[in-house]
């Protein structure tokens, strides 16, 4: 009889799906579902899951969960959470706008603080090696060609100083008898001078440029081109509440 009875609760979990092992979410489903959690207020549940994703995430995914992740805990008043995500943002995407239509007047303000703090971290860096702050803020083209650039005009500037110094060694070590020596020796001399000059005013020029650009942050909040969906929006940073309904044009 108990045989009996095991066997009956056995098929009874399996018809109504208690014994089934549930399918396994994307990570793009369950990034999906985050973003309606977001959506409806459920914060906590929204950086859960997408704190659970973010390492297997890459290109826009990660991207998207980034910014996500700030705007949830914008809203449950982790101002410095926030920063941090926006800034591995914009670390993927230098040129990340975000929608205004999107964000409360609390998001942006906190999206603005991280441009702020991504630009000073990276314009100190490249005050060390000029390029590396261009590359912490993800522009990686503009970062080698500044490090190639200050590369080649530091060299150049060490090559000449040493040549010009050898010029001028040997301009010294001139005596009366080579009268006729001294003046092409000295025009050799101040050439290389010159050059030395010139190269370094080149690596100063790339040096200061590198610092000022790493300095430069993204103006924050510009409409993102994208497909937008319509229902009720509602959203609270912790300050501001948003009430409204957005329309798909």
């Amino acid at each position: 009889m108990t045989k009996n009875l095991w066997l009956i609760f056995f098929i009874f979990l399996t018809n109504t799906g208690y014994g089934q092992i549930p399918q396994t979410a994307t990570h793009e489903q369950i990034l999906e579902t985050a973003r309606e959690h977001y959506e409806n207020g459920a914060y906590a549940k929204a950086i859960t899951q997408l704190e659970t994703i973010l390492p297997y995430l890459e290109d826009e995914s990660a991207i998207e969960a980034h910014v996500l992740l700030a705007f949830n805990y914008v809203s449950i008043g982790d101002e410095a959470s926030a920063i941090e995500h926006f800034k591995a943002a914009l670390t993927k995407d230098p040129e990340l706008q975000l929608d205004r239509y999107e964000i409360t007047p609390k998001i942006a303000a906190v999206y603005e603080e991280a441009t702020k703090e991504k630009a000073y971290e990276s314009a100190g860096c490249s005050c060390f090696i000029p390029g590396i702050g261009q590359i912490l803020k993800g522009d990686y083209a503009k970062g080698r060609a500044i490090i190639a650039a200050s590369g080649v005009t530091l060299g150049g500037t060490l090559l000449a100083w040493s040549i010009a110094d050898g010029k001028y060694s040997h301009y010294l070590s001139l005596g009366p008898d080579d009268y006729a020596q001294i003046e092409e020796a000295y025009d050799e001399y101040n050439r290389w001078r010159k050059i030395t000059f010139l190269s370094a005013a080149a690596f100063t020029g790339v040096y200061i440029y590198s610092i000022i650009d790493a300095m430069i942050a993204r103006q924050p909040s510009t409409p993102r081109d994208k497909e937008r969906q319509s229902g009720i929006i509602l959203k609270f940073d912790g300050e501001h509440t948003v009430i409204g309904y957005a329309i798909k044009l």
